[in-house]
């Protein structure tokens, strides 16, 4: 699986038999799929997938639970880093989504427009 878990779980398998599962163990794929908190996770196994969108329209606010911030990090490939509390995935979602992914000439006050230059990265 590659996981591996950031707390101990409980998970009941199809039994009902309930079994622990903690950061030193492997876990199974079947106990894995009922993971759903990435919270759980300090490195999600690459089969756990967020299948839908679990987190309401818009941008995310302290209104929002905390599993939904999670989602929408998880689905908008955004690193929280540490941040386990609501204002603290908040305000990592936020700086990630002010972070410029490139600088343009507006940003840094040019107006350098693209195709400008000598190919040398200078205008």
């Amino acid at each position: 699986m590659g996981g591996r878990l950031s707390a101990f779980v409980h998970v009941a398998d199809e039994d009902g038999t309930y079994h622990q599962f903690g950061p030193t163990d492997t876990v199974p794929e079947w106990a894995a799929a009922q993971i759903t908190n990435p919270a759980a996770w300090a490195q999600a196994p690459a089969a756990v997938v967020v299948e839908e969108q679990d987190f309401p329209a818009g941008e995310p606010s302290d209104q929002w639970k905390v599993p939904e911030l999670f989602a929408y990090a998880i689905a908008n490939s955004v690193d929280l880093g540490d941040a386990k509390k609501k204002a603290d995935i908040v305000a990592a979602i936020k700086a990630a989504e002010e972070s410029p992914e490139t600088v343009t000439a507006d940003a840094i006050g040019g107006d350098t427009k693209e195709g400008e230059g000598d190919g040398d990265g200078t205008a």
